[in-house]
């Protein structure tokens, strides 16, 4: 920042005056100061950063793998401590809120505690938490999750006592991501033996109340789980998945099909658990980066609007991305081959966020002269570098010790990029590190009902005649404008999830930051039926015209209405 010095004659310095000068010296400096995207926000933690210690074996580091946000802005990440579960929860500012287990952290031990390594989080909607790791049972591992009340306790309603275990029938089972669908199931995915020599993508799908959910590969030897075998060795697994707006599920991760050198590989499956033939050879696909050594695998995957899929990683030590189309071909418009490499110091990606803008945001580990860093860096939708972030579209983040790595990256409403991994800060014990960097701001449309009623007279024929009317309150929870109209259209749903009967269309202008706009609906029903026992969707942007943080909130469910 360029240093600003300003001359005030003794003239002026009476009190009002200085009053005055002062508050526009004030104003000056501010307007000169412009926190550019990838510079670490100071209002977060201490100068943008936050480590977080748990105690207990100092040979047994202390790492976070998986973040999530919650809608009031409090951020939790879960890792291991000393082998167990361990979960934090931060308040937006980084402080540790004291409101969530014991001073803001919880740990949980797995049958004798071995093994127990958090490796993925999910926030369901009614604020609890379910964490998906692996642990020791008998003399192999298996799945793990458990679930938590908001306040951090053990959620006694899923599965013992909180806790789920899952025995894939082989030597063992080790999850690696997972997702939470619309029907409150739950998905987990990474590796299963499926042989004596080999490993496979093993994904298991759970009820609500933690059992299996038998409708995932009836027909399997392990009813609700389903392996996938790539032909290889024991380096083939899942690391990754997500969830389409089809019901289908993509894994990611790595497989050395045909015993060659490790691949990206992904496979996309059907409700049911069978594999989806549409996609790849069989449902399956393999990427070779084409490095010295051919050692590549994903460890991110997300889901473009358009249907396109990203996968980042790793390939011979530096960060590595590939975007795929709908069928599973590469998308050559990426880059020109479908893939690119960054050297971000000699590391490779662990997470991977979609910006509304169809920038990507990857996080890695950086080789910084003798130590490690954090390490983001954003690419543009056709693949290249994004200069306007940090160096040349790359920042690295120093905790001052000699090991800091990023595992995972969250984005937040208003833009802001949080990463958290691990960081022995000051050379002390490997701990819990979060860092918060500036973004992009962008809109991001929201609502809520405010009332909504159906009202019903009998005709002198008999005959029902009902209408629905209500209110929504439509709000910019951005930082920034909505810049211009977009519709709200109104539906009837029998599941509260697939708009189904169109009821009505309403614009809704532009937003300022913070700026609520009361919306009406008010439609007859034909005459002779009702919406009893239905939901009504309200969802905005239905034409998709805004670009803003986040479409997942823009369906308003009202229902089922008595």
């Amino acid at each position: 920042m360029q240093a600003l010095a300003v001359f005030i004659p003794r003239s002026f310095l009476t009190r009002r005056r200085l009053s005055g000068l002062l508050a526009a010296w004030l104003l000056l400096i501010a307007s000169t100061v412009f926190a550019a995207p990838g510079d670490l926000d100071p209002t977060f933690g201490t100068g943008g950063k936050v480590t977080t210690e748990f105690g207990g074996d100092p040979l047994a580091p202390n790492i976070a793998f998986a973040l999530v946000r919650q809608p009031d802005g409090k951020l939790v990440a879960t890792g291991t401590s000393n082998h167990n579960f361990a979960l934090a929860r931060y308040n937006p500012d980084g402080s540790l809120d004291t409101s969530f287990g014991t001073g803001g952290k919880v740990v949980t031990t797995f049958f004798g505690g071995c093994c127990g390594r958090t490796v993925a989080l999910v926030l369901q909607p009614d604020g609890k938490l379910v964490a998906a790791s692996s642990t020791l049972v008998g003399f192999f591992i298996d799945f793990a999750l458990a679930r938590y009340m908001p306040d951090g306790t053990l959620d006694l309603s899923f599965g013992t006592g909180g806790t789920v275990t899952t025995d894939f029938g082989g030597t063992g089972g080790v999850p690696s991501a997972l997702v939470l669908q619309q029907d409150g199931k739950l998905v987990a995915a990474g590796l299963s033996s499926c042989s004596p020599f080999s490993s496979c993508f093993a994904l298991a799908r759970y009820n609500p109340d933690g059992s299996l959910d038998t409708s995932l590969n009836p027909a399997g030897s392990v009813p609700g789980t389903v392996t996938t075998d790539f032909g290889g060795s024991f380096q083939t697994g899942a690391r990754a998945l997500v969830l389409q707006p089809d019901g289908k599920l993509v894994a990611a991760g790595v497989a050395d099909a045909n015993f060659g050198t490790p691949d990206f590989a992904l496979a996309r499956y059907n409700a049911d658990g069978s594999l989806d033939t549409t996609f790849g050879t069989g449902g399956k696909v393999t990427t070779d980066f084409g490095g010295l050594f051919g050692n590549d695998d994903a460890r991110a995957l997300v889901i473009q609007p358009d249907g396109k899929l990203v996968a980042a990683g790793v390939s011979d030590g530096n960060s590595a991305l590939a975007r795929y189309n709908p069928d599973g071909s590469l998308d050559t418009s990426f880059n020109g081959t479908g893939k690119v490499t960054t050297g971000v110091g000699n590391g490779g990606a662990s997470a991977l966020v979609l910006q509304p803008d169809g920038k990507l945001v990857a996080a890695s580990l950086a080789v910084v002269g003798l130590f490690t860093d954090f390490g983001l860096a954003r690419y543009n939708p056709d693949g290249s570098l994004d200069g306007t972030f940090g160096v040349g579209g790359i920042v690295t983040t120093d905790f001052f010790g000699s090991f800091d790595e990023a595992s995972a990256l969250v984005l937040q409403p208003d833009g802001k990029l949080v990463a958290a991994g691990v960081a022995n800060a000051n050379f002390g014990t490997p701990n819990f590190a979060l860092a918060r960097y500036e973004g992009t701001p962008f809109p991001d449309l929201t609502g809520a009902w405010n009332s909504l009623s159906q009202i019903c007279r009998t005709t002198p024929r008999g005959l029902q005649r009902c209408r629905l009317a209500g209110r929504v309150n439509v709000m910019n929870q951005g930082t920034v404008r909505v810049p211009r109209a977009s519709f709200l259209r109104f539906f009837l749903s029998s599941d509260g999830i697939t708009p189904e009967t169109f009821l009505r269309q309403v614009a809704v202008g532009a937003l300022r930051a913070g700026q609520t706009q009361g919306k009406r609906l008010s439609v007859a029903l034909p005459i002779g039926t009702t919406a009893t026992g239905k939901f009504v969707l309200a969802i905005l942007d239905f034409t998709n015209v805004i670009t803003e943080t986040d479409k997942t909130n823009n369906m308003i469910v009202f229902g089922p209405l008595p």
